[in-house]
């Protein structure tokens, strides 16, 4: 693992601006998300002046209310309840490591803009016109406000942290997966996002981790077994069995294994060495990841059954068949975009492993 560390952070050094953020060298979008993870991690590698800058950047770019922008490769820029509250807690840190106030006031006034697109118990609105109640932005909600509790004990934090987590918890699957969303369509999307999906199942698992780390909320200590045996069912050898992710956006994403990399240590599973053992095959020569894993033509066979035959009795779709030809075939139109070279790198899911696995080498 700490080779797998270390190429991140050479790599990162080198393509961090003069400004302090850094710049996706596919699609040459700024999204301070990424800045926040990479200069965490430099913080935790002892590059704090390097780390410093790239917060330092952060706070020019938080918006009056509080919220930082969504940045994203499909031309969204708007305020997001995502990319909020993963800089917000990352400032936290960053105010730890450092003692700078200003980091902490930014952190606390991103935390008032959480609470304000609370929009019902639990649900915090992802960004600007995505208002499905997606759970892992609830988790990351949870995370962010249990962090501005750890420094100010104040209950409205620790009070809002809970109906979020148990907002997740209610919503789990009987054999223990995470799904994306509720079961109940919302705008923008065209059906329901009630999946599941390896990486979205340990993204969100993972925030949960952060938003309660010594499992005092009944709620998720009680569902913490069928969580990890979930994670541990889709992972072997040789990665994800991603014909169990039911999303055609993504399917495959690689940041997936960097935060079942630090669940599967931090609850001392067997399967710990898994992820970072497929971390480590799949890192590319500049140090950096690709967006997807390349799926097998078993992968995509099994996914495409189970699509259009109903195999899942727990938790069916229910799905028309028109439906389900549809999302075939958005999901092999994605299939085949993955060969083109601009899809390939990625800032934003190396930056998110970074941050991962800084998190169990400290």
């Amino acid at each position: 693992m700490k080779e797998i560390i270390e190429r991140l952070k050479n790599t990162f050094l080198k393509m961090q601006t003069a400004g302090g953020y850094f710049v996706d060298p596919v699609y040459n979008i700024i999204d301070p998300r990424p800045t926040a993870e990479i200069c965490k991690s430099f913080l935790y590698l002892g590059y704090e002046n390097e780390a410093r800058k790239g917060f330092d950047w952060l706070l020019t770019v938080q918006q009056p209310n509080g919220s930082w922008l969504e940045v994203l490769p499909d031309g969204f820029v708007g305020e997001s309840g995502v990319a909020t509250s993963a800089v917000g807690r990352l400032l936290v840190v960053a105010y730890e490591k450092t003692g700078k106030r200003e980091y902490l006031d930014a952190a606390l006034k991103a935390g008032e803009y959480m609470l304000s697109i609370e929009f019902s118990q639990g649900y915090f609105i992802k960004s600007n016109g995505h208002y499905a109640d997606v759970l892992n932005v609830d988790a990351m909600a949870a995370a962010h406000l249990y962090a501005l509790y750890r420094l100010t004990k104040k209950k409205k934090y620790i009070e809002a942290r809970d109906r979020a987590i148990y907002n997740v918890i209610r919503y789990l699957f009987k054999d223990g997966a995470l799904p994306y969303a509720i079961p109940v369509r919302a705008s923008p999307y065209e059906w329901h996002l009630n999946l599941r999906d390896p990486h979205y199942h340990a993204l969100t698992f993972y925030f949960l981790i952060m938003a309660d780390p010594e499992f005092k909320n009944i709620y998720l200590k009680k569902v913490l077994p069928k969580m990890q045996g979930w994670l541990e069912k889709v992972l072997s050898k040789k990665g994800f069995d991603w014909s169990e992710g039911k999303h055609t956006f993504s399917v495959g994403i690689n940041s997936g294994y960097g935060y079942a990399a630090y669940i599967l240590n931090y609850l001392n599973s067997p399967k710990s060495k898994l992820a970072v053992n497929k971390l480590k095959k799949i890192q590319r020569a500049d140090g950096l990841f690709n967006r997807f894993d390349v799926l097998t033509a078993g992968e995509i066979f099994k996914w495409i059954i189970k699509e259009l035959f109903e195999f899942n009795y727990i938790s069916p779709t229910n799905f028309n068949l028109a439906t389900k030809l549809k999302r075939t075939k958005n999901y092999l139109r994605r299939v085949l975009d993955r060969t083109k070279p601009n899809l390939k790198c990625s800032l934003f899911y190396s930056s998110q492993i970074f941050d991962c696995l800084t998190e169990i080498s400290t």
